[in-house]
Parts: C-alpha cells; sequence; structure tokens
C-alpha cells in the first residue's frame, strides 16, 4: 500500500519543528528540504522559511541589500559579488532587480547571476531580455543561449536576434547559428568555456526548411552560411531552394557555383534553383548531365533545367517524363517551393 505522501518521516520531524522555528538560519538544509523532502507540507515549509531569509538578506548588511542602494557603484559590485557567492533563493529578487534596475551594467551582471544559480531552468525569463533597450544587455543573452538554451530554443533565439537593428548583435547571432547549448552541470551553474559541438544535419536541414516557410529576406545570411562548402551536401541541397526562392536573381552566382559540387543531390538542386531563376547560364552542363549514364536525380534536374529554358520534355526518358513534365509546370507557374528533388520510384517487384 502506498504511504501517505503528507505524512512527515521521523528523521523530518524534527527539521519540521524548526522550519516552524524563524530562528532556522541554515540555507542548504533549506533550499534541500524545499527541493528534496518527500512531505509535500515540509517542502513548502521550507520555501516559505526562504523567502522569509531572502527578507532579511535585503535588509542591511544583508548580501542584497547592495542591489538596492543609490549609488551607482554599489549596486555593481554587489551584483558582482552576487555571482560569485549567490544562492537559488535569491533568484527572485535578483529577477525583480533586473526589471526594476536602471543602469544596463548592473543589469548584465545580474543576467550573468541568474543564469549562474538558476542554470536552464531560468532561460525562459533570459530569452525575455532580448528585447531590453540596451545593446550590451542583449549582446550578453546570446552568450548565455550558447551556454544554457537547448537546441530548439537556441535556434529561436538566434533567429530573433537576426532581426535585431544592431548590425554587431546581428553579425554575433549569425556566428552562433551553428552551436548548441551546452548541457548545464546538475548544480546548474554555467559550465566552463568549451568548443560546442554543432547542429547536426537535420536540425539543419529542418532550419532551412523552416526558413523556406517564413520567407523571410532578413534570413537571408543564414541561407548563405548554410551552403558554404564545408556542409553536408543534404543541407545544402535544402537550402538553395529556399535561398533562390527568397534572394531571387541576386543569389544566382552564389547558386552557380553549386553546380561545380561533387555531390548529385546538390548539382541537382542547383540546376533546378537555376530554372527557378531563368537563368541559362549551364545549358551546356545541364545537356552533359541529361545523358543516359548519369545518376536519376542528376538527370532528372538536368532535363527539368533544359525543358524550364525551352527544350521539350518529351526528350525525357519514360521513368523521368512525369516528373519532368510536372517539374517544369511549377516553375512556369512560379511554384518552385514545391519542387521536390527526383526519387526514383520501386519496381512492382520492390527492386529500384
Amino acid at each position: 500500500m502506498p504511504g501517505d505522501p503528507w505524512r512527515e518521516a521521523a528523521d523530518e520531524a524534527s527539521t519540521l519543528h524548526e522550519l516552524l522555528s524563524p530562528s532556522t538560519k541554515d540555507s542548504q538544509v533549506l533550499e534541500r528540504l524545499a527541493h528534496q523532502a518527500p512531505s509535500p507540507l515540509v517542502r513548502r515549509l521550507a520555501q516559505l522559511a526562504l523567502e522569509i531569509h531572502e527578507s532579511a538578506d535585503q535588509e542591511e548588511g544583508g548580501p542584497l541589500s547592495g542591489l538596492t542602494a543609490p549609488d551607482l557603484a554599489a549596486r555593481l559590485s554587489c551584483a558582482k559579488a552576487l555571482l560569485q557567492t549567490g544562492q537559488q533563493r535569491h533568484l527572485p529578487f535578483l529577477k525583480r532587480r533586473f526589471i526594476d534596475e536602471e543602469s544596463p551594467s548592473v543589469r548584465v551582471q545580474l543576467l550573468e547571476a541568474i543564469g549562474a544559480h538558476g542554470g536552464s531552468g531560468q532561460w525562459p525569463f533570459l530569452a525575455g531580455a532580448l528585447r531590453d533597450p540596451d545593446r550590451s544587455v542583449r549582446l550578453r543573452v546570446l552568450d548565455l543561449a550558447a551556454r544554457l538554451a537547448s537546441k530548439p530554443d537556441l535556434v529561436a533565439i538566434i533567429l530573433q536576434a537576426l532581426r535585431d537593428p544592431d548590425v554587431e548583435l546581428r553579425d554575433k547571432a549569425l556566428s552562433l547559428l551553428m552551436v548548441a547549448g551546452v548541457k548545464h552541470d546538475a548544480a546548474g551553474a554555467i559550465p566552463p568555456q568549451s568548443p560546442d559541438p554543432v547542429l547536426d544535419t537535420a536540425e539543419k536541414v529542418a532550419l532551412a526548411r523552416q526558413l523556406l516557410q517564413e520567407r523571410d529576406v532578413e534570413m537571408l545570411p543564414v541561407l548563405r552560411r548554410l551552403v558554404e562548402p564545408g556542409e553536408d551536401a543534404a543541407v545544402v541541397a535544402e537550402a538553395l531552394r529556399a535561398l533562390a526562392l527568397l534572394g531571387g536573381p541576386e543569389e544566382a552566382a552564389r547558386i552557380r557555383s553549386c553546380v561545380e559540387r561533387p555531390e548529385p543531390a546538390v548539382v541537382a538542386r542547383a540546376l533546378l534553383a537555376l530554372a527557378h531563376l531563368r537563368d541559362s547560364s549551364h545549358a551546356a552542363r545541364a545537356r552533359e548531365l541529361a545523358g543516359p549514364d548519369t545518376a536519376d536525380v542528376l538527370r532528372a534536374a538536368a532535363l527539368t533545367y533544359l525543358a524550364a529554358q525551352g527544350s521539350p520534355a518529351e526528350h525525357a526518358p519514360a521513368q523521368l517524363a512525369d516528373y519532368v513534365r510536372h517539374a517544369a509546370g511549377l516553375l512556369a507557374e512560379d511554384r518552385g517551393a514545391e519542387l521536390e528533388l527526383y526519387e526514383p520510384q520501386p519496381a512492382p517487384d520492390g527492386n529500384t
């Protein structure tokens, strides 16, 4: 039979008595009980006791008292000290002070303290600081994002930062685009700086598809980053489609350079993108790739490119003709977003 969760364990009986006394001053014991005590009653009483201690900390001479000092230097010094010595129980007061604080330099230190002692659990609050009017505060939010945010949260905050009016902040956001959040340790402290893992291929492909749906020209720097030579072929192929649709003819040179890459999927997507842009510069290359010895995905893209330039789709072999006619029709209707790379259909016996 399950035990009564409201029953205080024997070893907590004296603790419960102490919690009810205002003389309890061991904050470490209180923090442990507030998070780990089996009894909900003990956890709630410990939380209340911590709030009482926080009020005492704000009194004259307490560790939080300097944050309300009229002197800027005193507030800044206190905020820096709390980064090293603060505790999790101080978080509610630190967040309130951040909202009321007028000095950007103090707000920056408060953000660091909140991140240091609250860890990733405080990320929703930290992310809201990206709307701060001061650029130094917004820049610090990006630093914290690289250390504390999960990958989805990191990508979301970076995409938001890429729309910021400040050039330096946009540049920093772009440099962080491929950075994944490092998991904070069990204590919730910010780990030391270390090389961060990059987003994996599937995440980058998903990002390119998201940008294709958003159709936001401010995201062009992101797409340009995703088609750089070192990127995986699947990522480049997906980003090229979005790049052509968002960037238009101004991105043609960047797309043309991808025709020279060795990966068939990249070359195929580059040809389809150029067909969308009505760019005929690679007609000769397309005719070479339209031969029977070329991989199906490349041959289909080359034939579609030629069809978009006026060559009849009937020249396509039987297994590609339907795809070529359909793809060329989408391009003629300016529906390039719907284009997909050709995938050979399995034969009736299950063989390709």
